[in-house]
């Protein structure tokens, strides 16, 4: 495990880097995941710093939920996410 002062390291936590620079980006969290706060946090931060972010939250979901297909129905929906954010039809 890392050190404490290394936490904050924007190669260790992208959350501390600049944000503003960030390219289209798409938060995926779970609910019920021990970080969803630090990943809505992140995506609240990036947005103020004006940088594009989708926020999808899977409700009452574990961390990791959305790479769980055949387990966890809400695992699709998270998928379509990333193709409607990234895959636009032409």
């Amino acid at each position: 495990m890392a050190s404490q002062e290394l936490w904050r390291d924007p190669c260790a936590s992208p959350a501390y880097g600049d944000l503003v620079s960030l390219p289209q980006t798409l938060v995926i969290v779970g609910e019920d995941d021990t970080l969803c706060d630090d990943g809505v946090d992140f995506a609240k931060r990036a947005r103020s710093a004006g940088a594009p972010v989708q926020l999808h939250i899977g409700e009452k979901m574990p961390h990791g939920f959305h790479m769980q297909h055949g387990l966890v129905p809400q695992a699709a929906a998270a998928t379509e996410q990333v193709i409607l954010a990234f895959f636009k039809p032409s």
